[in-house]
């Protein structure tokens, strides 16, 4: 009895490295050390490639008892990969500016220092999300992919503006009135720019970080920009300890699959122009290899628009549109665009809850809840929520310039009418992301025409 505890306690303690002031428990062996007065980890795979620069994934939070030995799972199958694991206790920065010069500290630690790849693979669990999103907003050419489970995207919802103002050093008021400079769901520009993948897993009963008020909006954000993002949305999950998001083969995978990418060679700003993996094609100058242009479609979205050019002068220009998305777990939003005499003077935004839960015996039943603006005049497009404010000529035009350039031979191009023949869809979806490929172009639900 007395062997075994012995052993008990040489293997917990196993797991406690300490160099100087740094110590830190972890689930597995590691080197513990300080970045700047911050205790850091880095956990490396048995047998890293020689000269070669070593992929990694930096873990977040990396609080007091983070990563813990759920993450063993994950992290045995990354490091059998070759993949490094990492991180850095930045306490509840909550993605303050302060705790993101202390991630700029660890990355320039790690690659100058320990051989790491100048790109890593960001992993964020809950809060660590915010941690990770705010630093790779700022350094989208340093991130490789990004990964969370469950994790916190938007201050507002988790931990709100009042707890998280002071790690900022403001006031709530001055928090809020800059929140759009610091939080993660109005900060994708540049790692879409950059088509840095995203795979998010979250639960469709999450009360602590809700589904709809992060992962989904970074969701139909970044498929907006163009971003490649899988969200795995599983049902009846919370914010909690399930096992299913620590043993994620679909994460794992995602990881793995990004991280040990052959390195690409950085383009150079001239070269930059003319690559099509650095943005939109419709930025691809000279010839393009692929899919021959596609007349017939041309045909028929010149038939569309005669017609549209009829109705419009039918119902002087006084039409309304909408657009509508939903998720298959019934959480979505949509948008309405009303023209008058061929402008547009007023658009209407409403996001809507998933349906709740039947009521218990006896109880009165939950409300779906639902959140919206609107806007005329001086303050349109004002909201960066919902359909952009277009009238319907504006989204023929876009459609004619899509179908009017060649097509790239891994894109495919979907055109869709209603019942009279007026344009709803015309888009382009790249077919080398797997899954939920996001579609660019013009995509509206129902068009109204007033009388």
């Amino acid at each position: 009895m007395k062997k075994h505890f012995a052993l008990l306690t040489l293997y917990s303690f196993t797991a406690i490295i300490a160099l100087g002031a740094a110590e830190k428990r972890l689930p597995m062996k590691g080197e513990v050390f300080t970045i700047e007065e911050h205790t850091a980890f880095l956990i490396l795979p048995d047998k890293p490639k020689a000269g070669q620069p070593i992929p990694w994934l930096w873990y977040a939070p990396t609080l007091r008892g983070l990563p813990g030995k759920e993450e063993t799972w994950m992290f045995e199958r990354f490091l059998k990969a070759g993949i490094a694991i990492a991180g850095v206790d930045v306490g509840e920065s909550y993605g303050s500016p302060k705790g993101r010069e202390i991630y700029s500290a660890l990355h320039k630690h790690l690659v100058s220092k320990r051989a790491m790849a100048e790109q890593a693979c960001l992993l964020g669990r809950s809060r660590g999300g915010l941690m990770l999103y705010c630093w790779a907003a700022e350094n989208p050419e340093k991130v490789r992919c990004i990964t969370g489970i469950y994790p916190v995207c938007n201050i507002a919802s988790y931990p709100g503006i009042k707890r998280a103002c002071g790690a900022y050093g403001l006031n709530a008021g001055e928090l809020e009135a800059e929140l759009a400079k610091h939080n993660p769901i109005d900060r994708l520009a540049g790692l879409a720019k950059a088509k840095v993948p995203i795979f998010h897993i979250h639960g469709d009963k999450d009360g602590v970080v809700p589904l709809e008020k992060n992962s989904a909006i970074i969701k139909q954000r970044y498929d907006q920009l163009g971003g490649p993002m899988i969200l795995e949305i599983v049902k009846g999950q919370g914010h909690n300890m399930w096992n299913g998001w620590f043993q994620s083969q679909n994460l794992v995978d995602f990881v793995i699959r990004h991280a040990t990418k052959t390195l690409q060679k950085k383009a150079s700003p001239a070269s930059a122009k003319i690559q099509p993996t650095q943005g939109p094609v419709t930025r691809v100058r000279g010839p393009v290899k692929g899919k021959p242009v596609d007349k017939v479609k041309i045909a028929q979205l010149e038939k569309s628009l005669q017609l549209w050019k009829k109705l419009k002068k039918e119902c002087k220009g006084n039409y309304t549109y909408s657009k509508r998305w939903s998720s298959w777990v019934g959480f979505g939003n949509v948008t309405e665009v009303v023209v008058v005499n061929n402008k547009v003077v007023e658009r209407h935004y409403k996001a809507f809850s998933a349906p709740p839960r039947p009521a218990a015996p006896g109880q009165p039943p939950e409300k779906r809840k639902e959140t919206g603006w609107s806007e005329k005049e001086a303050k349109l497009g004002s909201h960066k929520e919902g359909h952009p404010a277009k009238t319907i000529d504006q989204l023929y035009e876009e459609a004619q310039a899509i179908l009017e350039r060649p097509l790239p031979a891994f894109q495919r191009l979907g055109l869709r009418f209603d019942k009279q023949g007026l344009l709803l869809a015309c888009y382009t979806q790249d077919t080398r992301i797997a899954d939920d490929a996001p579609t660019k172009g013009v995509s509206i639900s129902a068009i109204t025409l007033g009388k």
